[in-house]
């Protein structure tokens, strides 16, 4: 197994031990600041933006006391070259029924990883 492939399990397994369950809209601060120090370590240029609370309280009421973030990176800042890449970092519950591990609980078996949005955007 190449370092890069191993790099790639353990970022991935990492993403997947964080409980960003939506709703209600949790941790996602947490899992901003780790996406955030991992693709300045990949030199990219970052920002994290709270989402104002009265764009919350206007589209998600009921989770208000759950602040939302944006992760911005950029590689380069060029204007004429440009890729926007879109993705959510947040799983609906994990609910009842797993027979390998736990949601949260990710684990890697015979090259497949397991776990809460292992094959969702987490995973991309």
């Amino acid at each position: 197994m190449s370092e890069l492939t191993r790099q790639a399990i353990n970022v991935l397994m990492d993403l997947i031990g964080l409980r960003t369950v939506a709703p209600p809209g949790e941790n996602y601060l947490e899992i901003v600041t780790y996406l955030d120090r991992l693709l300045m370590d990949f030199g990219l240029s970052t920002r994290i933006i709270e989402v104002p609370k009265p764009v919350i309280e206007r589209y998600y009421p009921e989770y208000i006391d759950y602040p939302r973030y944006i992760l911005m990176a950029e590689l380069c800042n060029s204007k004429d070259h440009r890729i926007h890449f879109n993705a959510h970092y947040d799983v609906v519950p994990g609910g009842g029924g797993w027979l390998i591990t736990e949601p949260f609980r990710p684990v890697l078996i015979n090259d497949r990883i397991y776990g809460r949005g292992a094959s969702d955007d987490k995973a991309v």
